[in-house]
C-alpha cells in the first residue's frame, strides 16, 4: 500500500467513524434535552477536530514522497490502531443511542476518558505519515527541478 493511499484511507476512517456517530446522535436527538443534545455533538466534534485537521492538512499538501516498502507491515499497524480507535468511540455512540437508561453525562464522561487517555496513540499514527510526508514532500518538491 503506497503512503498517499494510507493517509487518504486514515483520513477516510476518522470521516467516516465521525459521521456515523454524529448521525445516530442526532437520529436520537428527541430523547434528549437540547443542551445535551448540543454538548454531545460538540464533544464529539471536538475529540474529532485533532485527528482529522491533521490528516487534512497531510493530504492536502503538495508532496510526491517514495514509499518504502519495508514500512508496510507497520501501515497495518497503523491502519488497525486507527481502526479500533473509532470502532471504541461508534460502539459507545452506538450503545448510547440504543440503550434506555444510559445519560448524556456518562457517554461525555467515557469521551472525555478515553480521548484523554488514548489519544497520544493516534496522534503518533497521524504525525508519522502526515508529518514525515508533508516534510519529505516539501524538501522533494522544493530540490526538485520541476517542482513536483
Amino acid at each position: 500500500m503506497t503512503s498517499k493511499k494510507n493517509q487518504i484511507l486514515l483520513l477516510t476512517i476518522f470521516l467516516v467513524a465521525l459521521v456515523i456517530q454524529l448521525a445516530a446522535i442526532y437520529i436520537i436527538r428527541s430523547a434528549m434535552w437540547s443542551n445535551d443534545f448540543q454538548a454531545v455533538l460538540l464533544k464529539i466534534i471536538g475529540i474529532y477536530s485533532i485527528p482529522i485537521s491533521a490528516a487534512c492538512g497531510g493530504v492536502l499538501a503538495l508532496f510526491r514522497p517514495k514509499y518504502d516498502s519495508k514500512a508496510q507491515g507497520f501501515s497495518y499497524v497503523c491502519l488497525a490502531l486507527v481502526s479500533i480507535w473509532n470502532c471504541i468511540f461508534i460502539a459507545r455512540t452506538l450503545s448510547f443511542c440504543l440503550a434506555k437508561g444510559d445519560s448524556p453525562s456518562e457517554l461525555m464522561g467515557f469521551y472525555d476518558a478515553v480521548s484523554a487517555q488514548s489519544s497520544f496513540l493516534i496522534a503518533g499514527v497521524l504525525t508519522f505519515y502526515f508529518g514525515k510526508t508533508a516534510v519529505t514532500g516539501a524538501s522533494t518538491s522544493a530540490a526538485s527541478p520541476e517542482g513536483k
